[in-house]
């Protein structure tokens, strides 16, 4: 870690996290629903990965596994399939040839209910720092 602060550098993380999450509200207005998923699935990472530096102290693992970031950093279980969910949308917004053509695999119901989800998992992460 650097100079900065390990409660610095991991608020950092949480801010990218935010932005992710505010730049996921926009696209979904305007209905740019494959691209909205993925940066759920970021903001979600960015605010694990922000969660790993302020409890290890340490720079996070270079992985998207969410489940598995998750786990480690011993998250309620009822998020547990928000992150399975959220870490096949990585590869399914990413990928056009995982499963075809993204603008087709996420429809308005299906990424409301990732906004959703997305904003239940950050909430909990966000209350695991004392102030922010």
């Amino acid at each position: 870690m650097t100079q900065r602060s390990i409660k610095e550098i991991a608020l950092s993380w949480l801010e990218s996290s935010k932005n992710a999450q505010e730049s996921a509200k926009v696209l979904f207005e305007n209905k740019k629903y494959s691209v909205c998923a993925f940066l759920c699935e970021q903001a979600i990472e960015l605010g694990l990965k922000g969660l790993w530096v302020f409890k290890e102290g340490t720079t996070p693992p270079k992985t998207h596994d969410l489940p598995s970031l998750g786990g480690k950093l011993h998250i309620p279980e009822k998020f547990g399939p928000s992150l399975i969910e959220l870490y096949s949308v990585y590869i399914l917004s990413r990928y056009p040839d995982a499963s075809g053509s993204p603008a087709v695999k996420f429809d308005h119901k299906k990424v409301e209910t990732i906004l959703n989800s997305t904003k239940e998992v950050l909430e909990w992460i966000r209350d695991q720092f004392p102030s922010h």
